[in-house]
Parts: C-alpha cells; structure tokens; sequence
C-alpha cells in the first residue's frame, strides 16, 4: 500500500493540488503527532489510505481521531477515506462514503479527484503510515 499511496501522491500533484505526505515531511527525530497535526492545520482534505497495514498502525486511532475533533471545532478538513485493499473500516468512518482503488486505481482517483473538485489551490493531507514505529507512550 505504500507504493499506492506514493503514485496517489504523484497523481495528486500532477493534479495541481499540494499534498502533504507523511513519508516527505516527517523527517529522523520529528514527533509524529506534532508534524500530523501541523500538516493537518494546513490541509483542506485528509486522505487515508486504507489497508490491512494502515488498519493495524499503532498511529491510526491517533489521527482519525485528531481529524474528527478538528473537522468538529473548525468544519474545514473534509475526510476523504481510499480504500486500495479489504480490510475492516474503522467503526468511526462507517458513514463515510470512501474512494474505492481495490478493482481499479484509475476509478479510485477519478472519484476522489471528483471530490476535490480539483481545486489547485487546495492542500491534502495524505496518510499512509507504512513507518512501522510505535508510539512513544505505548
């Protein structure tokens, strides 16, 4: 899932969208949290690419749960689930409608593209988590 979550980052900047991709911006010695939520509080969109090893990342219940508590305080980061394998949905995202890559990538990203409108000024927060750490404090 890591290669996918890099071409969808490819194809998202050739798109014309700025994307915040964990891999390119957390840098060896950053906190995870902070730079997650820095990148969130500059993002319009937050994609998550959902797959088995997303699922089982020790970061998932972390960020999902950063995201909501700001697209409650603030109504501006519109989530934007990509499901590119089967694997359990998180109970949270249940009512989410998601992009779905699992038959077909280039279907997936003309729905999510079609969700973004392609607005080229638009910024996305893309997260794949395929960094196999865990939390400092778990």
């Amino acid at each position: 899932d890591a290669e996918t979550a890099r071409n969808l980052r490819d194809d998202l900047v050739s798109s014309g969208l700025n994307v915040w991709y964990d891999e390119d911006e957390i840098l060896i010695g950053d906190s995870i949290p902070e730079q997650m939520s820095r990148g969130l509080a500059e993002s319009d969109y937050f994609l998550m690419v959902l797959s088995r090893t997303y699922m089982t990342s020790p970061w998932v219940t972390r960020e999902v749960w950063s995201t909501i508590t700001k697209m409650i305080k603030e109504s501006s980061v519109k989530m934007l689930p990509c499901m590119v394998e089967d694997c359990e949905m998180p109970e949270i995202l249940g009512d989410i409608r998601y992009a779905d890559f699992r038959t077909s990538y280039l279907a997936g990203l003309r729905e999510l593209l079609q969700s973004i409108q392609v607005v080229p000024s638009a910024s996305v927060l893309l997260a794949n988590h395929s960094m196999n750490q865990k939390p400092v404090n778990e």
